[in-house]
């Protein structure tokens, strides 16, 4: 497979578009279980299993909660809040992305007087991710 450009990234929150973000991330991950058994031989690997999956994600870049229906959302949602869907698509012309229910958490503003009014979300999604090639 060919590596993607990152320009092809789009988001997408609580059914809207989100403007003026050029960097998203999302980390999946699944708690391994240690199940390894005593043994009388002379077994040295331990085993595991799977136990609980969970996964989070940060969205950034140039602030625009006016202009922007989408950051609005993220905005009151961490204000007040609620779950909505999350969208991250890798590729919006293909429509390739990442779904699911999500719990903002997190709002960070940079305001600097030689650059740009930046923002950031974290949350944290509050059930299964799904991986998708529909837009």
């Amino acid at each position: 497979m060919a590596a993607k450009s990152g320009k092809l990234g789009k988001i997408e929150y609580a059914g809207a578009k989100v403007l003026n973000i050029n960097q998203w991330t999302v980390d999946i991950d699944t708690n391994m279980l240690d199940v390894t058994a005593w043994s009388t031989g002379t077994d040295q690997w331990r085993s595991f299993a799977a136990g609980l999956s969970g996964a989070a994600a940060s969205v950034s870049g140039f602030w625009d909660a006016d202009g922007s229906t989408g950051q609005k959302n993220l905005q009151t949602n961490v204000l007040t809040p609620s779950t909505g869907t999350l969208i991250l698509y890798i590729n919006k012309a293909g429509g390739e992305n990442l779904r699911g229910t999500v719990l903002m958490e997190r709002m960070g503003v940079d305001v600097a007087l030689d650059g740009t009014a930046d923002v950031a979300f974290d949350c944290r999604f509050t059930g299964a991710v799904t991986y998708s090639t529909a837009t």
